[in-house]
């Protein structure tokens, strides 16, 4: 029997970012900037994973009330930033994620963890790898050395 799975449609609701309400220090931030070359470039890339109408382009670690660790393709590095970049522009939706059983110990282990990525250069390598394998050629080339053709 086949079964065909369907996008759920999800609706989208704004809600003003409170920090220590629904963000805070730990969370993952997801992004997606419309319009903006690379979050599309992504997107076209990994359709084929998605599972919904959300777009997840590019994540971010919260430090602080404004303020994250993140990878930057166009400073080619990882760089603290700051959240207002992304909750002044009309165009990105920002979802942020609570880790499971965060602690304020498993926090602060987080952020000296991603702190020693700081001024490391961004690994175009993996992105590249990751766009490929999920374009066509991509997959294809998957299935056959998988020899699921």
């Amino acid at each position: 029997m086949t079964r065909i799975l369907h996008k759920p449609k999800l609706q989208i609701t704004a809600v003003k970012p409170v920090y220590g309400v629904n963000y805070n220090k730990g969370y993952i931030g997801f992004t997606y900037d419309k319009g903006n070359f690379i979050a599309e470039g992504i997107v076209h890339f990994t359709h084929w994973a998605s599972m919904s109408d959300i777009y997840a382009t590019h994540a971010l670690i919260v430090t602080g009330e404004d303020s994250c660790i993140e990878a930057d393709a166009g400073e080619n590095c990882v760089k603290e930033g700051t959240l207002q970049n992304y909750f002044g522009k009309n165009t990105c939706q920002i979802f942020f994620r609570q880790p499971k059983n965060l602690t304020d110990e498993i926090t602060n282990r987080i952020i000296q963890t991603v702190r020693r990525e700081v001024g490391k250069k961004y690994d175009f390598k993996s992105i590249l790898t990751q766009a490929l394998s999920g374009s066509f050629p991509g997959r294809f080339f998957r299935s056959f050395v998988t020899r699921k053709i």
